[in-house]
């Protein structure tokens, strides 16, 4: 009556994979455009995208230490709230509201991808690692190429509209997610 969950696949790894492709590329051109519009100033948008980035990065070399302390899941399943969250804070246009949208979603990138290369590390075999990059490409071709020229006709058409495909990908990356159960994963060590 009772089934264990079956082990996650290639597959599904590739299909994560596809619906993070999806919520980044459409959002990777129209950031810079929003955030232009929000600051009216080129070399504030740098310095806002440089100290992010430092943020982001100092974040993603805090993710291994975090998971001693709550399980990599929870970490996980933060990173496409913070996605979604950031998308839809980026939508009030103000200023603040649109550098703290940045933010939660470059984040949210960096945890989840953290995460996602720890769960490959745990769940697939080195055989496998090869079709699981091939599958992964596959699957994230499509947010990746028409992604990001789709952003800005859509942002053309209706501002809102990027940052509502994004949030709704971000939410299906969580459900994928949570459908594959990958659990708490092995503790990160030395």
């Amino acid at each position: 009556w009772l089934r264990p969950a079956p082990a996650p696949s290639v597959r599904g790894f590739a299909v994560l994979a596809g619906t993070e492709a999806i919520a980044r590329g459409i959002l990777i051109s129209v950031f810079p455009l929003v955030m232009y519009r929000a600051l009216g100033d080129a070399l504030a948008v740098s310095k806002v995208y440089f100290f992010v980035g430092l943020a982001s990065l100092g974040l993603g070399l805090l993710i291994p230490y975090l998971t001693r302390f709550v399980a990599r899941r929870w970490i996980y399943v933060v990173g496409p709230q913070m996605f979604a969250g950031g998308a839809l804070l980026t939508l009030l246009g103000t200023p603040l509201a649109t550098v703290a949208g940045l933010s939660l979603v470059t984040c949210a990138v960096v945890t989840t991808f953290v995460c996602f290369n720890a769960y490959v590390l745990d769940y697939v075999a080195k055989i496998e690692l090869g079709q699981l990059e091939t599958s992964r490409l596959l699957y994230s071709a499509l947010g990746w190429t028409a992604g990001p020229v789709l952003g800005v006709f859509l942002y053309r058409w209706w501002p809102a509209a990027p940052f509502l495909i994004a949030a709704t990908a971000a939410y299906g990356m969580l459900v994928v997610f949570l459908v594959m159960r990958l659990g708490n994963g092995r503790l990160i060590t030395k």
